[in-house]
């Protein structure tokens, strides 16, 4: 009979650490990348661009998460706004826009954000991502940028 032979457990636990740390650096928004995205139409008309949106002035860029299910609406809570007012939403995996309610969320300016279920779905987005966003701000709302945390 021959003698067990002990095998080596692999631990993880040292690579998910090197993996979550290149995870997180792959996500932090890049210095001087708050251009706005170049994607939307330039034509007039039935283009999918709703009326307005290219008056919109780009506040910046958010990670958005889903936000309280029970609250209706088409909203986004975001840092770049200081009061409610409208506003887009452009999905950078598909370009589409929607128009929605901006809702300020107070403290210092962050690109994390809450998105309403409702907004979800006029994006199209039925399954769980991560969903990047540019959001744009519409009228008279004022908005809040980086430099102003």
């Amino acid at each position: 009979m021959k003698p067990m032979q002990h095998r080596r457990r692999f631990d993880p636990r040292p690579w998910a650490a090197g993996l979550l740390a290149a995870l997180i650096a792959a996500c932090a928004p890049v210095a001087g990348n708050d251009a706005a995205p170049t994607a939307v139409p330039e034509s007039g008309g039935d283009d999918g661009v709703p009326p307005g949106f290219r008056e919109a002035s780009f506040a910046g860029g958010v990670l958005a998460r889903i936000g309280p299910a029970i609250e209706p609406g088409t909203w986004l809570r975001t840092h770049y706004v200081e009061q409610i007012g409208p506003g887009y939403i452009v999905d950078e995996e598909t370009g589409r826009i929607v128009a929605v309610t901006l809702v300020p969320i107070p403290g210092p300016v962050s690109r994390d954000a809450e998105i309403s279920v409702d907004a979800l779905a006029a994006l199209g987005i039925d399954a769980p991502r991560l969903v990047v966003l540019s959001v744009f701000v519409r009228g008279q709302v004022p908005a809040r940028s980086e430099e102003a945390a």
